[in-house]
Parts: C-alpha cells; structure tokens; sequence
C-alpha cells in the first residue's frame, strides 16, 4: 500500500520518478503498452490490486521506481540493472 501513496505524492507535487531515468529508459516506458507495463510490475512484486487500481500515468511512474530500485540493486553488487522489459 505505501507505494500507491508514494505514487500519488509523486504525482501531486510533480517530482516524477521517470524524470530520474535516462532518456533511453524514460523512451521505453513511454512505448510500452499499458499491459505490459502491468505484467512487468507484477513481476516485480507489485501487489496485483494495486496494479490495476492505477491509471497509465501512476503505472508509468511506478515502473520508472522499479527500475531505479533495480539499477540501485545492481550498483551495489546485485543482479544487473533492467535493460529489457
């Protein structure tokens, strides 16, 4: 739950997630389709309800916070940022 309402607050005072993406990376979430952006959360762990209680801008913004988190992950030593969705 608390990721829908950092979501929200993201939205409302206009500091995006996706603007912290590369313009490659900010290119393909534009491009994918809003379905595929569900299935890419879901993966993730996005919780299924939460998922499709967002609209396309809320779904954009959560999987620019996924990728950051990966790319965080893979920084540190993890398994290797997303390039491919």
């Amino acid at each position: 739950m608390s990721s829908v309402s950092l979501t929200c607050f993201c939205i409302i005072t206009g500091a995006g997630t996706t603007d912290q993406l590369n313009d490659e990376q900010q290119q393909m979430i534009r491009k994918m389709s809003t379905e595929r952006i569900k299935g890419r959360l879901m993966r993730a762990g996005v919780d299924e309800e939460v998922v499709y209680g967002l609209g396309r801008p809320e779904l954009m913004e959560e999987l620019a916070g996924t990728m950051l988190d990966e790319n965080a992950t893979a920084a540190k030593g993890g398994e290797g940022p997303l390039t491919e969705l």
